[in-house]
């Protein structure tokens, strides 16, 4: 989980719904937790009778706290607290069928977020943990439904892994199964009382960002919403679906319709990451000075490494597309003291910044730029009139720009279902030999992969795949790898 969309998917772990059948209190609790109402969930937790539950409880709770904001306190806080519900946890029978898997969620969080503090051995033990106790969960409870969550979790996760992350796989020895692990899910969401929502949540990330299944997962978010019309989560992750699907005016019409409600909620904590995500769709819609509006908000409530170089980068290219390059430097240059988080989007954004401090886009860089932006906002016909007249003078141009020229008309041609022209442009890019852009080449491997896959042509949709993965050391791998690696599980027996 290597995408921006992690940091979203841990969010979620720590939102879900949680014992959806439970008490009254129960209720309430998770229903806090949903809302981001987190000081009235903390209260009632304190409530709790059952031990097993209130430490469980509490210790969701400050996991959100510190995935929203990324202050260390908050880890060192949630750190200590579930190490001491892990100790209450474990004290209970061997005969309760929840010990061993509330005892695995919670070790999966810990390695989670010990892993986003570059912990990463530290992390990996923790997971280690969490993947030994669910086995034997399964083992010893073979018909707890209630652990089919996390197994699904493992199961897909594990069976896209990247290049990067080779080295957990080896740690856990995990038999990963994408297709056992999304029919857990999706049986866990609709049969489990622990945890449903959670399921659908995961489900929703798993589709977004690795299944190739945007669509659904768009759908998935609007049921989610209709659920909870009130959620900061749900109507967030519906905004980041628009956001994934290329639909940057149902983006923004969702912020102008639920945004003021949404923060009118004082009892709710803020979720900065709306901010972030508003804001790229301005950007997409080159819309720049609302972009840096938004992105100022989102820093101004967020502290942490994730997303961090991604939303100063696009700041200072707002600036940039607006003309004002010299006032962006000063932007720029406050990623040279950045802490890389590892996500791919991140270490892209350090990497150009590094560029662009130094000199000033050219004006094809800026236009493709620019094009990129429009494709990304779902502005098909609009991108393609940036990128035609620089095909036109093409020869002129370096071979980086060549090799970003025809992928990004491959892409275009592609939305608007112009298979042959598509299929040149990806076999033009291929043709390039290009520096920093080198991830331009593999992706374009994966999307002719994507195309020909729709055509039935399996074998060629296959080759497509492994080509792409035998590329090495450019932006965006591991987002790249997940992909490519769970549509070569997806066509497993089909010839």
């Amino acid at each position: 989980m290597c995408r921006t969309a992690a940091f979203v998917v841990l969010l979620l772990l720590g939102c879900a719904h949680l014992f959806a059948q439970g008490a009254s209190r129960q209720a309430e609790i998770e229903h806090a937790i949903i809302n981001l109402e987190l000081d009235k969930a903390t209260a009632l937790s304190a409530q709790e009778p059952e031990a097993k539950l209130k430490w469980y409880y509490e210790t969701r709770i400050l996991f959100v706290q510190y995935l929203l904001h990324e202050d260390a306190p908050l880890l060192t806080a949630f750190l200590a607290h579930s190490k001491s519900a892990l100790e209450v946890i474990q004290d209970l029978p061997e005969t309760d069928p929840e010990k061993d898997l509330m005892a695995a969620e919670i070790f999966f969080l810990r390695g989670a977020v010990k892993a986003m503090d570059k912990k990463n051995v530290a992390g990996a033990l923790e997971l280690k943990s969490a993947c030994t106790l669910i086995y034997r969960n399964s083992q010893v409870f073979p018909k707890n439904k209630e652990q089919l969550k996390l197994l699904g979790i493992f199961n897909v996760g594990m069976s896209a892994i990247p290049k990067k992350l080779k080295w957990l796989g080896n740690v856990l020895c995990f038999g990963a199964n994408l297709q056992l692990g999304v029919q857990q899910l999706e049986q866990a969401a609709k049969s489990s009382h622990l945890l449903p929502q959670e399921a659908d949540l995961m489900l929703f990330y798993f589709e977004k960002n690795m299944l190739g299944k945007p669509d659904e997962a768009v759908a998935r978010a609007k049921r989610m919403v209709a659920a909870e019309p009130n959620s900061k989560i749900a109507n967030y992750l519906l905004l980041s679906a628009y956001l994934e699907t290329r639909q940057a005016d149902k983006a923004i019409a969702l912020v102008e319709s639920k945004e003021a409600s949404l923060l009118a909620n004082k009892q709710a904590d803020d979720l900065p990451i709306w901010h972030y995500s508003r804001a790229k769709a301005h950007f997409f819609r080159l819309e720049y000075a609302a972009c840096i509006t938004q992105m100022d908000r989102f820093l101004q409530l967020y502290h942490g490494k994730t997303l961090y170089a991604d939303a100063v980068y696009k700041k200072a290219m707002s600036l940039v597309l607006m003309g004002r390059y010299v006032e962006s430097k000063v932007v720029f240059h406050q990623l040279t003291k950045a802490e890389s988080s590892d996500f791919d989007v991140d270490e892209y954004a350090l990497s150009q910044a590094a560029i662009y401090l130094l000199r000033a886009p050219s004006e094809t860089e800026r236009e493709l730029y620019e094009a990129r932006n429009l494709f990304d906002g779902g502005y098909y016909q609009r991108s393609l009139k940036k990128l035609i007249p620089i095909e036109q003078r093409q020869p002129q141009c370096t071979e980086n720009e060549r090799c970003e020229l025809w992928y990004r008309l491959g892409r275009n041609w592609q939305e608007l279902d112009s298979t042959r022209l598509a299929k040149a442009s990806y076999l033009a890019c291929f043709a390039t030999q290009p520096g920093r852009n080198l991830w331009m080449k593999a992706y374009s491997h994966y999307y002719l992969g994507r195309m020909l896959e729709l055509e039935a042509d399996w074998v060629n949709a296959r080759k497509e795949y492994q080509v792409a993965l035998t590329y090495d050391n450019y932006d965006y791998q591991a987002g790249l790898e997940q992909r490519c690696k769970a549509s070569l599980e997806q066509l497993k027996g089909k010839k």
